[in-house]
């Protein structure tokens, strides 16, 4: 009961945000998402954006994952509650109370400041079975650093939820990126 209540608001947020606005990004050095492949076996998302900072200090800022991360898109709702180790083996985890919360990914590759790989399904799409991997690759760019963000999965009745996935990694791109700029994942450096 509780878990289709968690699916069902889910897939509620995540429809919404279909019509938001996205169109602001496209000055802040990011570019809306891309499915690349979507059917209902799965599908393969990609976003990027250029970010004004080294490439070590945006590695490192994913473990501050707590100060940017959209507390909106947690279980929780408390961003608080979220931790990322950087390590192979590390989680991307959230915790709250004395024994509740999720794993929503696990580091399977990390090569600092140039690849981070987690596999897992995030949020909503644990509850429909499905597997993914999400790829962070590094590049120096002129201004800094510009992060790819490549997610792949694959389940069972996915091809609803390709652009709602895709747009909440954005986001929370867009977020890293102006946490790292200035400090303030809602603030965007002029």
């Amino acid at each position: 009961m509780v878990l289709d209540t968690v699916f069902w608001l889910s897939r509620a947020l995540l429809d919404g945000l279909v019509s938001t606005k996205w169109g602001k990004y496209d000055q802040l050095g990011a570019n809306m998402g891309t499915v690349l492949e979507n059917d209902s076996n799965g599908f393969i998302t990609e976003s990027d954006v250029s970010i004004r900072a080294t490439r070590d200090r945006v590695y490192d800022a994913l473990a501050e994952i707590h100060q940017w991360w959209d507390p909106s898109h947690s279980f929780s709702l408390d961003a608080n509650n979220l931790s990322l180790d950087l390590r192979p083996g590390g989680y991307f985890l959230e915790s709250w109370g004395s024994n509740d919360g999720v794993i929503h990914s696990t580091v399977i590759f990390a090569k600092r400041a140039e690849i981070l790989r987690l596999s897992g399904a995030l949020g909503p799409l644990q509850i429909l079975g499905a597997y993914g991997t999400l790829t962070l690759q590094f590049e120096k760019s002129r201004i800094g650093v510009d992060l790819t963000a490549n997610y792949q999965v694959i389940g069972r009745n996915l091809e609803d939820w390709a652009t709602a996935v895709e747009q909440v990694l954005f986001e929370q791109l867009v977020r890293l990126k102006n946490f790292v700029e200035t400090g303030d994942p809602e603030s965007t450096q002029e």
